[in-house]
């Protein structure tokens, strides 16, 4: 197996043939880290290491096929085959497979997804006097999924009797249900090794070569089980970058990753700078940007692609203006460039900030694709929410009502609905239209009654309201009535789910504020039948879903790259996002993330922002965010006119070349 050295640059072959002991590989974005890993694995098999001993561990299913398409080309399926290659969790549900026995367990265990973990701990809180029908188990979920990872003592972690008494039936359960969870996966294999010596020695023996990927995302308990697997030989091959640290939200600690030596003295640190990705007015922003991170390793990356064009800033009036700049800018850049649509991506930091985009991509007739999350019309809280405003347009719609009568929850049960229906159904009247008859009301238990009351209540001040303009004013009402931000941070530390929830119901009455000033004749139902429009819209053509301007977090971009990519609502309060703005810690690790945002793109990079923003339908000032001001030397600003005229030219050169089209063909017939 023959390898291409002259496909490596000078620091990727010291990282390859850098084979015993402990190594650290600091590989910065876009510096073929893959590559290395792929040759460094060949150089070891034709230095006479067995297939076997080789343990490659990634963090995601699609960066383990990455990594094993990459082998396989290089030495074969059969070899590559016999490398134990894959994420840590697959990995470690084979240790228990083999050896959970030796803790008292049964190895043919059931590994219990969400909706089998939420049913579980449903039972374990109506067991503890907690109602999971006014408590979401999903916040649980969260905690104790949370808990596992840092390794710690539950009773530490849990300061309430009532949540770690939830906690100790949940494991209970799942013990009883002979289930593990993703979590005990690694906390049961960590266990396991450090408490069987016979078990450690047997995979210590077994995996005499490990690898890495993405190290400075691993947690507490993974940590502890790399260690444990590597301290016999130390032959432990770590590759990451601390500068794309950003998941300490979910249990990440860059510390591991920054004390390397200290857990492997004597280790090897090899830097990857090269960049292939982007050019080098790129790199010079991000390299500038993540210099005012403090406890970082030095490392500048360097591009192999050249100067190419400078790093673009736009500065627009509303966020109606920087969506519509950054569609022109899209526009204007696919005809000059000859792109596709799929050459572009657009980055964001919260979820709730694609909807104005969507908006306007589905208004223009550009495909896209929401990346890692679902589309903003399709969210639960966005149709929770939407059913209500269905209901107050149309008394008559049952499916809105069935959705929202009981949620919040009202003692509105399935027997009193089933009453309610069955009574409609003998008048042959819409069950909207019973909900006051006093007669069907006198069939229902009391708590039931008192429930439909309260609901036709809420909805027929909401009807009178929405009657009244701003229309956008009613829709803020309802959110507050019906208490939905006291719903959904309700006995939850799972605080960052709850806000991101809350930020989408009050981007949807931006939205409708949105739409009365842009009407002239605004109405409740209007709204409706637009959104419903967006909703609606669908793609015929496979070839147009492919060729689709990609939308998405700057958190779900990572390990992608795109020819153009836009980085929008560089704001204070976005980036840094204003729940993460109390330490320095935090800034630190939002300015990660910005860095990480910038260096997906390969020949442009546009960075946004928006002097007025709407928040809950009304327009807030906004400021620039403070990591602008620290590449102003890097950058340079773009005129929303030129964007427009560009975008124009873009239009018309296009149109004639259609009707230049259209006429040749009409000429050849």
């Amino acid at each position: 197996m023959a390898i291409n050295w002259k496909k490596l640059n000078p620091a990727q072959r010291d990282a390859v043939q850098t084979v015993e002991g402990p190594v650290l590989v600091v590989a910065g974005a876009g510096t073929g880290k893959t590559r290395t890993i792929a040759y460094r694995t060949v150089h070891m098999l034709n230095s006479g290491v067995a297939p076997e001993n080789i343990l490659g561990i990634t963090f995601t299913n699609k960066a383990a096929r990455s990594m094993r398409e990459r082998v396989s080309g290089l030495v074969g399926r059969d070899t590559a085959a016999r490398i134990p290659l894959s994420t840590i969790h697959a990995l470690c549900a084979r240790i228990l497979r083999e050896d959970i026995f030796a803790m008292g367990r049964d190895p043919q265990f059931t590994i219990f997804d969400t909706a089998d973990q939420i049913s579980l701990i449903r039972t374990a809180m109506a067991e503890h006097g907690l109602d999971p029908r006014r408590n979401d188990p999903s916040t649980l979920q969260f905690r104790f999924s949370t808990a596992k990872n840092e390794g710690g003592d539950a009773s530490d972690i849990f300061n309430d009797p009532q949540t770690l008494g939830i906690y100790n039936r949940y494991n209970v359960l799942l013990e009883k249900n002979n289930a593990l969870d993703f979590d005990d996966l690694l906390m049961f294999a960590a266990r396991l090794l450090g408490q069987n010596k016979q078990v450690l020695a047997k995979y210590q023996d077994r995996f005499r070569y490990m690898m890495v990927d993405e190290y400075q995302d691993i947690n507490n308990v993974q940590y502890e089980l790399l260690f444990q697997l590597a301290k016999a030989r130390n032959n432990i091959y770590a590759v990451g970058d601390e500068d794309q640290s950003i998941y300490g939200w979910r249990g990440a600690r860059m510390d591991h990753i920054q004390n390397f030596e200290k857990a492997f003295p004597g280790a090897r640190i090899i830097k990857l700078e090269s960049n292939y990705r982007s050019t080098r007015q790129i790199l010079e922003a991000s390299n500038l940007l993540i210099s005012h991170n403090t406890g970082r390793r030095d490392k500048k990356l360097v591009s192999a692609r050249g100067p190419g064009f400078g790093v673009r800033v736009l500065a627009a009036a509303s966020d109606r203006d920087e969506a519509a700049a950054v569609i022109d800018r899209i526009i204007s850049e696919k005809h000059q460039a000859h792109l596709r649509y799929s050459d572009f991506g657009v980055l964001f930091r919260t979820n709730a900030q694609s909807r104005i985009f969507e908006e306007m991509l589905i208004n223009r007739g550009i495909a896209y694709v929401l990346v890692g999350g679902t589309k903003f019309y399709e969210r639960k809280e966005i149709k929770d929410l939407f059913a209500y405003l269905r209901f107050g347009a149309n008394p008559q719609d049952a499916a809105a009502l069935d959705r929202v009568i009981n949620y919040p929850t009202r003692g509105i049960g399935k027997k009193s609905m089933d009453t309610i229906v069955d009574c409609a159904m003998a008048r042959g009247e819409p069950v909207g239209f019973v909900l006051r008859d006093e007669a069907i009301l006198a069939q229902l238990p009391d708590r039931a009654r008192a429930g439909v009351e309260a609901f036709t209540a809420i909805m027929d001040e909401f009807r009178e309201r929405s009657s009244r303009r701003p229309i956008a004013d009613s829709i803020r009402w309802l959110i507050e009535k019906l208490q939905f931000k006291e719903i959904l941070e309700k006995a939850t530390e799972n605080v960052n789910d709850a806000r991101r929830r809350l930020e989408n119901m009050h981007e949807l009455v931006s939205s409708m504020a949105d739409y009365e000033a842009a009407n002239k004749e605004p109405s409740l139902a209007g709204f409706l039948g637009n959104a419903a429009l967006l909703t609606d819209e669908r793609e015929s053509d496979d070839d147009l879903k492919e060729d689709s301007v990609a939308l998405m977090t700057m958190h779900s971009a990572k390990g992608l790259e795109f020819t153009v990519a836009f980085v929008v609502g560089c704001e204070e309060g976005y980036l840094p996002h204003d729940r993460s703005m109390d330490t320095d810690y935090e800034i630190q690790e939002e300015r990660r993330l910005m860095y990480v945002g910038m260096t997906r793109a390969m020949k442009r990079l546009f960075l946004s922002w928006s002097s007025a923003r709407r928040k809950f339908g009304e327009m807030v000032r906004r400021k620039p965010s403070r990591f602008l001001a620290e590449i102003e030397s890097a950058v340079e600003y773009d005129s929303i006119d030129d964007i427009k005229q560009q975008a124009q030219s873009a239009y018309s050169d296009i149109a004639k070349s259609q009707m230049d089209r259209f006429k040749k063909l009409f000429d050849d017939k």
